[in-house]
């Protein structure tokens, strides 16, 4: 069982990571389904442009291209939050780890101490 030191300070972290891994998925779902809208609306206007060959399609065709590119802008942030929240959690797992063994390491110096003031067995006052 960690001790509750180890805990509170490993907490933060491992909540923060969650809560970062958690938004970034959630928001990289968000964009992939807008994603794909704007793929259908692009596609719909590129067909009309090679049917009219209108400008206005070739405009609107620009502007769903900018919108993609925004888009992936914004996805590659919400990913970039995901890797971060995933080494968060990794981060919180090895200084729990790291703050247990620094502690038993401690525990077990503090017993050798002891060990060692004590006097020997049979070394009495009387000698």
């Amino acid at each position: 069982m960690p001790s509750p030191r180890a805990l509170l300070v490993s907490l933060p972290v491992a909540l923060a990571g969650a809560w970062a891994l958690a938004s970034g998925t959630m928001r990289v779902e968000e964009l992939r389904r807008e994603m794909s809208r704007i793929d259908a609306a692009g596609r719909a206007e590129g067909e009309s442009f090679l049917k009219t060959f209108e400008g206005a399609h070739a405009d609107k065709q620009l502007q769903h291209f900018d919108e993609r590119r925004r888009l992936a802008l914004e996805q590659a942030r919400a990913r970039r939050d995901q890797l971060l929240g995933v080494l968060g959690l990794v981060a919180s797992a090895l200084l729990l780890a790291g703050i247990t063994i620094v502690g038993r390491i401690g525990a077990e110096v503090t017993r050798e101490r002891a060990r060692a003031e004590r006097p020997p067995p049979g070394a009495g006052p009387g000698g």
